[in-house]
Parts: structure tokens; C-alpha cells; sequence
């Protein structure tokens, strides 16, 4: 009998029992269901005749989230890349998550089927799960006992809410692309919300433990680096990146046009590892490429590292870039993580706890705030886009700020009222 296309047809494959139902769609794709029972198949069957008259996408039974992913990093967002839609940073990140967190938990799930009650456990599950040991002395590493055997941080700690909430907005952003590719009806992921995300408590250095590292710094040749990216409140990436010709010493201002990072290549059928590269990418926002001014002091510094840099470049066999205003002894972009690593290295010798390189930046803000700096310039400085972004990072530090001025008005009140 000849049936319309659409209404599909129902039979027992005789090689193994299976109920088989198919339908052929209006682009001419068959669709194929199969089921234990003839009941089973035909259920299946009359959803997709239900979604084919709806007109709504049919996705295959074999469509799991884990291929649907592996698909997704692998095609769709490089292309995004390759268009300038996403850095290649981000493509690294998402793929890091999905892989560890997404993948290994509800890959095997189909992506037809995905239900928000799966989703809901699997957030409540990750909330639970305890991330790697790492040690901020190998710059946030995985370590081994036998590699840093005193230094291993957030060991046997569940991941972060951010984490958590993080890889949740990876996988709603994956099925919303297939949404729009018409793979699936709706966006499962948007009817679960992710754990509420709490800003850490910012711990900027102290004046006194600042003192100790400089004090300390005093013969390391990265002590320039240091004091930049302290007295401007700069990203690691973009003090890597700075070059000598958008540093205008004798004007006193520095102009940020870029971030340097390492972008993870492919990985090495032999080896598994991946070989990666040094790249100057864009700043991490539009609103974070700026001239700023330079401090007197931080004019003086460079002046006396380009002149260092200078003899060293003379002594050295061969120097690979001329421009770049922080670089190794033979004149080589530096290593961000081994940066990481000098900087932790730091601390430790000068007896001061465990501090972040980026902290540096959140010390940079503090330093200003207390000195009286408005808001606004502090905003400018960091380079945030929002206002509101700079007062709720740092909204410790105004209190502290505000206590002061309040004991200051206290002084001038007790004096002219007798």
C-alpha cells in the first residue's frame, strides 16, 4: 500500500525481532525509530508524525549530547573564531569544561529526550564534585605528591558555584545553536536555573606585604614587570603584550592595544599533547584598549629597563624581538604561566602568603581607593565597562574608605564645635 509522505510505515525486522517505524520528511531525509514491541515503535513513530506536522525539527534516536557537543566545539564555534565572533580563548575554555564536566556526566543522554529534571541533577551533582588539587606555586597546575609536595591549594574542595554555573551557560549556549539549527524544539537548559554565583571577597595585598615582595624583587629581572602591572592595574596578558613603541616615556602614557596569550593547538596523535603558540590577541574588551598615564615613578623604571634591556641585548647571541618591552634574555615573548610561576615564587620568598598575580590588579584599585581616588577614576583605570562592575568588586575597600572620611568629619565636627 502507498502512503503519503509523512504518514510513515510500521514493520518487525525478522533478523532480530525490533520493531522499525520510518517516515520520510519533507527535505526527503528518512526517519527511523526502532522499538522492543510494536507498541514501543509505534509511539515513537506517531512522535515524530507529531513533530513533523507541528513543524517542529525531528532528531535522530542516535543523537546524543556528547556527539552533539564534539560537533559543536569542533565545527560550529571555530568557525565563530575564524569569523571574530568568539576568541579562541573562550573556544579553549568551553571545550576544557565541557569535556571534564559536561561530556563524562550526561553525554550518553539523547539529545531528543534531554529533560530538565537531568539537568537539574547533574548541576546538584557538580555542586558535589570535588575538583583536582592544585597549587598556585605552579601557576593553578595539577600536581603530583612528588612534584609540589608543600604547595598544593583547594585540595578536596567541591567546584566553585561559578564553575558550576559556568558550565551550565556552556550547555545552554550549545543547545541554543541547535535550536536555531533546527536539530532540536527547545532549549532544555533554559528551564533549569544554575546555583546563584557570590563574588569571592577580593584580597588585595597590604601596603606591608607589597613593601616585603618589592623588597624582595630587589634584583629580579621581572621587578619592572611587577611594578607595572601594580601602579597601573594591569591583566597578565596585557603587560606581556605592551611594546615600546605605544610607550611614549617622555609624554608619561602607555597605550594597551593587545592581550598575549597561549592558544592551545591540536592535539599530537602520538604524544596526546597539544602544541600550542604565543599570540597577541585583542584586549579582553573594547572598553580595555586605552591610553593610560604612566605614574613618575613607573617612568623612571622603564627608562632604566629599556636601558638594561639594552646592554642585554647587545650580549646576547641573537634577540628575537626588538619591540616588546618585557621579554627573556634572548628576547623572546614570556611565558604567562612561567610568569605565574615567578611571581608565586615571590611571595613565598618574601614570606607572604599565597597571593594571585592577578591580585596585583585588585591591589592596583585598592591602593587608589584608599588614597582617596574616586570611583570613577578607579573605573577608568581598570578599564571597566560599567561603573557598577568596579563598585561591586570593590565595594570592601569603599567601606573602609568611607569609615575614614566619616572619622575625618569626625575630627573637623569635634574641633568647631567646641
Amino acid at each position: 500500500m502507498t502512503r503519503a509522505r509523512g504518514e510513515g510505515s510500521l514493520y518487525q525486522r525478522s533478523s532480530d525481532g525490533k520493531w522499525v517505524g520510518a517516515v520520510t520528511l519533507d527535505d526527503g531525509r528518512r526517519r527511523v525509530v526502532y522499538g522492543d514491541t510494536q507498541s514501543q515503535a509505534l509511539e515513537k513513530l506517531r512522535a515524530v508524525r507529531r513533530a513533523v506536522e507541528d513543524g517542529l525539527p525531528v532528531t535522530g534516536d542516535r543523537v546524543t549530547v556528547g556527539s552533539y557537543l564534539d560537533s559543536w566545539l569542533t565545527a560550529t564555534l571555530p568557525a565563530r573564531v575564524r569569523a571574530g565572533h568568539m576568541k579562541a580563548s573562550t573556544l579553549n575554555s568551553y571545550g576544557d569544561l565541557a569535556r571534564l564536566h559536561i561530556i563524562p556526566a550526561i553525554g550518553g543522554q539523547k539529545l531528543a529526550t534531554l529533560k530538565a529534571p537531568t539537568l537539574r541533577r547533574w548541576l546538584s551533582d557538580l555542586q558535589d564534585k570535588e575538583q583536582a588539587p592544585h597549587c598556585m606555586a605552579c601557576a593553578r597546575l595539577p600536581v603530583t605528591g612528588a612534584r609540589c609536595p608543600k604547595h598544593v591549594d583547594f585540595e578536596g574542595k567541591p567546584l566553585s558555584a561559578r564553575t558550576v554555573a559556568y558550565c551550565h551557560a556552556i550547555l545552554r549556549a550549545a543547545l541554543g545553536d541547535a535550536v536555531r539549527d533546527e536539530i532540536i524544539g527547545r532549549n532544555v537548559a533554559q528551564l533549569v536555573e544554575p546555583p546563584a554565583c557570590t563574588h569571592a571577597a577580593v584580597k588585595p595585598l597590604s601596603h606591608a606585604e607589597a613593601a616585603k615582595i618589592l623588597a624582595t624583587a630587589g634584583e629580579d629581572p621581572l621587578r619592572a614587570l611587577w611594578l607595572v602591572m601594580l601602579g597601573l592595574g594591569l591583566r597578565r596578558g596585557e603587560a606581556l603584550a605592551l611594546r615600546w613603541e605605544n610607550v611614549d616615556l617622555d609624554a608619561g602614557t602607555v597605550k594597551i592595544v593587545g592581550s598575549l596569550q597561549r592558544l592551545r593547538g591540536e592535539r599530537d596523535a602520538v604524544t596526546g599533547r597539544r602544541r600550542g603558540a604565543l599570540v597577541e590577541v585583542t584586549p579582553k574588551t573594547e572598553h580595555s584598549a586605552a591610553t593610560m598615564a604612566l605614574p613618575a615613578l613607573l617612568v623612571e623604571v622603564l627608562r632604566e629597563h629599556r636601558r638594561a634591556q639594552r646592554v642585554q641585548r647587545l650580549a646576547a647571541p641573537a634577540w628575537v624581538d626588538d619591540s616588546l618591552v618585557f621579554t627573556t634574555r634572548v628576547g623572546t615573548a614570556l611565558e604567562p604561566r612561567n610568569v605565574s610561576r615567578s611571581w608565586a615564587a615571590l611571595c613565598l620568598a618574601a614570606g607572604v602568603r599565597p597571593v594571585r598575580l592577578h591580585d596585583l590588579r585588585h591591589s592596583a584599585a585598592s591602593f587608589a581607593l584608599a588614597a582617596g581616588v574616586s570611583m570613577k577614576v578607579v573605573q577608568t583605570m581598570l578599564r571597566h565597562s560599567r561603573m557598577a562592575t568596579t563598585a561591586d568588586i570593590y565595594a570592601h575597600v569603599l567601606e573602609d574608605v568611607q569609615r575614614a572620611g566619616a572619622d575625618r568629619m569626625d575630627g573637623v565636627l569635634r574641633t568647631i564645635g567646641g
